[in-house]
């Protein structure tokens, strides 16, 4: 596959993938739990966009969910542990950083003054 091909296969995948997470976001916008919120829409977000190199070396990137999902497939489930820490990594950022808005979210709320009406 040419190089052209190639980067006319991403732009349909980013394309489908943002109109998959513009579907994801209205679905979720009646959650009213904000962090809830976030972790779903940030954690398709992870899923669908993070690039990793179809083989043992680096080359053609694909994305990383259906990188493993393929290794799985043809190598066996051993070979889907080649992407899995990424993912995992990139999740536990998320977790990480909802856990810091928590906390310094909490930290602000008691610093508003009360409003009155």
């Amino acid at each position: 596959m040419g190089a052209q091909y190639y980067l006319w296969a991403w732009g349909v995948y980013w394309l489908a993938a943002m109109g998959c997470l513009l579907v994801w976001y209205r679905m979720t916008r009646s959650i009213r739990a904000r962090s809830l919120k976030i972790l779903l829409r940030a954690g398709a977000w992870i899923v669908l966009c993070t690039p990793w190199p179809q083989g043992n070396e680096s080359g053609p990137l694909s994305p990383a969910f259906l990188t493993m999902l393929f290794d799985g497939l043809t190598l066996g489930p051993e070979s889907m542990l080649r992407t899995l820490p990424v993912l995992l990594g990139l999740l536990a950022l998320l977790l990480f950083l909802l856990l810091v808005d928590a906390v310094w979210g909490a930290g602000k709320r008691e610093q508003r003054p009360p409003q009155s009406s």
